[in-house]
């Protein structure tokens, strides 16, 4: 695993896999972003001109709020500790 802070570059072979899961995925979910940050803040937009369904899960509202499938307004944490006790 790796950070990026503020300001760095992701590396070209992380992007690139990010484009490709992406490209391949059922379903994008945002978890705790804001989404202003580009170069990620491109990939739901990848996904939603792929017709991929978009579920963001943010505290605050997000510029893509309006496209997604589903928009949950809470802290992820709760949210995704109930939803992982569901599949496990």
């Amino acid at each position: 695993a790796a950070t990026i802070l503020f300001g760095q570059r992701i590396p070209q072979d992380r992007l690139d896999a990010a484009i490709a899961l992406a490209r391949a995925s059922d379903v994008f979910l945002v978890i705790g972003s804001s989404l202003r940050v580009n170069p990620a803040a491109q990939l739901p937009l990848l996904a939603l001109a792929l017709d991929v369904p978009l579920v963001i899960l943010n505290r605050e509202p997000t510029p893509l709020d309006d496209r997604a499938d589903l928009v949950i307004h809470a802290t992820a944490g709760p949210i995704m500790r109930g939803a992982l006790a569901h599949i496990a």
